[in-house]
């Protein structure tokens, strides 16, 4: 799901981000500069995030889609009602949204580690979403009560996953992950420049 120029794009960034633990504010000057050739255009999407929140947001939704019919056959599996699905949809939707947000505060720290996660996750509800899609189409074919909305739930799951790849693959996401790893090493010369004054 992730192209070649993305891959090539994101080793890069993974590259630049082990080079500034031990750089120097003038080595810090060089890669900072380099950054700012890479990105070519200032202001832009993002600037402000944009394709992040798109992308997240597609994740976010994505999970929704399965997770109802994910619970609902752990549930079925251990004899419980359906009104014990609220103890598993619940703390399961709060985890996520937790794990999410703080994912995405470190792509917005410009940590190439927070992408990788980001991407497992997205990888891991397109799998689950596409199990939940051949499991409704399964029962539709079988004409199961609620099937139906079943089967479009699980579309629109592989859909907002499969807009949330294409976000990541687009053109704006690459100079957006530039932008937050040349924001990262500027507050890293802010942090050492402070700390050579405190020496003195």
């Amino acid at each position: 799901m992730l192209t070649k120029k993305f891959k090539h794009h994101f080793a890069w960034c993974h590259t630049v981000e082990q080079s500034i633990r031990h750089a120097d504010v003038k080595a810090l000057d060089a890669t900072r500069e380099q950054l700012m050739d890479k990105m070519g255009q200032p202001f832009g999407m993002h600037t402000r995030g944009v394709p992040l929140i798109i992308a997240t947001l597609s994740l976010l939704l994505g999970f929704a889609m399965v997770q109802i019919r994910l619970w609902e056959l752990l549930f079925s599996g251990f004899s419980a009602g359906p009104h014990n699905l609220f103890f598993g949809i619940l703390p399961t939707a709060l985890i996520f949204a937790v794990v999410l947000s703080v994912t995405v505060y470190f792509i917005a720290q410009g940590y190439m580690a927070a992408v990788s996660l980001f991407l497992s996750m997205a990888k891991t509800i397109l799998i689950l979403d596409l199990l939940y899609f051949v499991l409704s189409l399964y029962d539709f074919m079988l004409n199961k009560p609620y099937a139906g909305a079943q089967l479009i739930s699980a579309l629109l799951g592989i859909l907002f996953i499969i807009l949330a790849f294409l976000t990541v693959n687009a053109p704006s996401f690459r100079v957006m992950l530039t932008l937050m790893l040349h924001n990262r090493i500027w507050r890293r010369q802010l942090q050492l420049k402070r700390q050579a004054l405190t020496r003195r």
